[in-house]
């Protein structure tokens, strides 16, 4: 990486991209570091990574293929767990069921997503009524029920009285 002792912004104080610090974030990059982490292990802010992307191609192409490496080795350790594979020492490991369905899942959602619909209507395939139904109450169950609302009704609007009495 070239360049890199230069200041990205004409005014201000020096950057602290260096050739090291672009090396080191690549290193990083490669290891699975989110740009998150990558600023925080290199001492500058999150926006400040994001500038030095945007404003130096070369370092934003580094750290693209760094990722892709880390990307590339989960891909395989997960595609090797789903298949099964033989280990360093001739040990055979099974495929295991998870990692072959999170695999289909991502590589094949249109056939292997978990979905199910359901399809509900009316009589004669009309849609449902979604208004509730009314309640029918007795004369003397409307009459308590309209006593209950008269005294809340009352107590809101006496402050001091608004105390429960079992």
């Amino acid at each position: 990486m070239s360049g890199y002792s230069r200041s990205l912004s004409p005014v201000g104080r020096p950057s602290k991209l260096t050739s090291e610090t672009a090396a080191t974030a690549a290193t990083l990059a490669k290891i699975g570091f989110s740009d998150e982490r990558l600023a925080a292990a290199l001492g500058v802010s999150r926006s400040t990574l994001s500038e030095w992307k945007r404003q130096d191609a070369e370092f934003a192409a580094t750290l693209k293929a760094a990722k892709s490496t880390a990307d590339a080795a989960v891909v395989n350790a997960l595609f090797e767990r789903a298949t099964g594979y033989e280990a360093p020492d001739g040990t055979h490991i099974p495929s295991h069921p998870t990692a072959a369905i999170f695999w289909l899942r991502n590589r094949q959602p249109a056939e292997w997503r978990d979905v199910s619909r359901t399809e509900v209507s009316g009589p004669d395939g009309k849609p449902l009524a979604t208004t509730p139904p009314l309640i029918q109450l007795a004369p003397a169950q409307e009459d308590a029920l309209e006593r209950l609302i008269a005294d809340a009704q009352a107590r809101v609007r006496q402050p001091n009285l608004l105390t429960h009495t079992p």
